[in-house]
């Protein structure tokens, strides 16, 4: 059991205080997304896409792909790398949208709403690129672990992912990635958020959401102006989707939708 300090330390209970406080908010999370969960597993799918819209992409318009198998779930796309601020943000359940902002094509991303995804397993393995200003681009993978029925469970865990990040100079799970910015392509879905389907809720869950995924998506993505395409392989159904949407005026404002299933 991860208990307070018992010495007298400052640093070393402050040090706790912020992560009991990180722990209290993403336990509390998870029972409201449990207490609400019809609504939120119709709702999982589209946070992952809001967080990935608000994403720059050098190639103008962003890409997904999610792709459905019996025990596991992925969400993919071509966004542009994480920064460290993403990371933490994901690691600490904060929004990374800047509090003062005045975008408004960007409605948040990894903040409470990220958390209605834990509906599909309570670990996630996050697979990607982080790039820093001047420096090597490089691949990292990260577990957000939230498993656990107090949050005392969950501090451990915190505490880890965040020492990880600490170490991205010297820890072997950074693997440097020479040259990444030229051998990058659009094809290139380098950002994946990897849910392990473990327990018949969960998987009814995916089911649920990938089911209105298909009756939304036309009008959606036709009012998504970031989304250019959303590629689905469903395993279990054997059903692929392939939505895209193509800007056929100058300014913008008319966008026409293919899609082809299969």
């Amino acid at each position: 059991m991860y208990e307070r300090p018992l010495n007298d330390d400052p640093a070393a209970s402050n040090a706790y205080d912020a992560l009991k406080n990180t722990a209290d908010k993403v336990m509390q999370g998870l029972e409201k997304v449990r207490e609400h969960k019809e609504i939120n597993r119709r709702r999982w799918l589209w946070e992952l896409v809001q967080n990935a819209k608000d994403l720059p992409n050098r190639f103008g318009r962003l890409s997904i792909k999610l792709v459905r198998q019996q025990d596991q779930l992925t969400f993919a796309h071509n966004g542009d790398p994480f920064r460290v601020r993403d990371v933490t943000a994901l690691i600490n359940q904060v929004s990374s949208k800047p509090s003062d902002s005045i975008d408004a094509q960007i409605t948040g991303k990894y903040g409470t709403g990220f958390i209605s995804t834990h509906l599909l397993s309570t670990t996630i393995e996050v697979t990607g690129v982080i790039q820093r200003e001047g420096l090597p681009a490089k691949l990292m993978r990260l577990m957000l672990d939230r498993e656990g029925n107090r949050s005392e469970d969950l501090i451990p865990k915190i505490e880890k992912a965040r020492a990880l990040v600490e170490r991205i100079d010297s820890d072997a799970a950074f693997q440097d990635l020479p040259d990444y910015d030229t051998r990058r392509t659009e094809e290139s879905f380098d950002t994946e958020f990897t849910y392990r389907l473990v327990t018949d809720d969960a998987r009814e869950t995916a089911s649920v959401g990938l089911a209105d995924l298909v009756n939304t998506l036309p009008y959606t993505l036709g009012n998504l102006a970031q989304v250019k395409r959303m590629l689905v392989e469903d395993m279990v159904t054997g059903r692929t989707l392939d939505y895209r949407c193509e800007v056929v005026a100058n300014d913008g404002a008319i966008r026409k939708l293919r899609m082809t299933a299969g």
